[in-house]
């Protein structure tokens, strides 16, 4: 029975210290920025121009990041000398979902370890069954 209670105590402790990796790791991700960034060739407003006649003329590259806010979509050009920039804030966006994914993973397995740590043996069978109609979802 001793066992057991050590047992869960080093998973909380588990958790906790991975929860606690996790949030140093939140310091290092840097700017982020929402949306996706392309490359586009692009034909101008001057109907004589060569890029209305092959496709391969067209002008460009021009670089557009787009994004929604408030459910509209905004685009942008980007000046091709922040493109590296931008991409490094999208990607950084990229790993701070991964990391808070990952945090809301270890809590719900954290907040499950306590209420079972803490319920008495009717308790336990009804999270126990909660938790596998929640596994099906």
């Amino acid at each position: 029975m001793n066992t057991n209670k050590n047992s869960k105590h080093s998973k909380t402790i588990n958790y906790q210290q991975k929860f606690e990796l996790l949030k140093k790791r939140i310091l290092d991700v840097g700017f982020v920025a929402e949306g996706s960034l392309v490359k586009r060739f692009l034909t101008c407003g001057n109907p004589l121009c060569h890029c209305h006649n092959n496709p391969d003329e067209r002008h460009g590259p021009y670089f557009q990041m787009t994004w929604k806010r408030n459910g509209k979509t905004i685009s942008k050009f980007i000046p091709p000398k922040l493109v590296p920039m931008y991409k490094q804030w999208i990607n950084n966006k990229k790993t701070l979902n991964g990391i808070l994914k990952e945090i809301y993973r270890i809590s719900e397995k954290e907040i499950y370890s306590q209420l079972l740590a803490n319920a008495d043996k009717k308790d336990k069978k009804l999270i126990s069954s909660v938790k596998k109609i929640l596994r099906k979802k």
